[in-house]
């Protein structure tokens, strides 16, 4: 049986690119896809996006999905998907 993959995401960073698209939660939740409790629970580091939403936003706002981690924490989700998927 597979461990269950986590991660370190910067929900700062979420907010930063809020603020840098000048939305709010309605728009920024609807540009993305998602709902604007989900957005919300994120924001308010309730729930955290998983990589699929990651890479669903970093393509909606033109972003590198690396912009969501800590420094040094993008290599670790790598490296365990990687394992994962052995």
């Amino acid at each position: 049986m597979q461990g269950k993959i986590t991660f370190a995401f910067n929900r700062q960073r979420l907010l930063e690119l809020q603020a840098r698209h000048g939305l709010t939660d309605a728009e920024f939740s609807r540009k993305a896809g998602i709902s604007r409790q989900q957005f919300q629970q994120w924001k308010a580091d309730i729930t955290r996006p998983n990589v699929a939403s990651l890479a669903a936003l970093s393509n909606t706002f033109g972003t590198d999905i690396n912009y969501f981690f800590t420094a040094g924490q993008y290599q670790n989700v790598i490296r365990e998907l990687a394992e994962v998927g052995r």
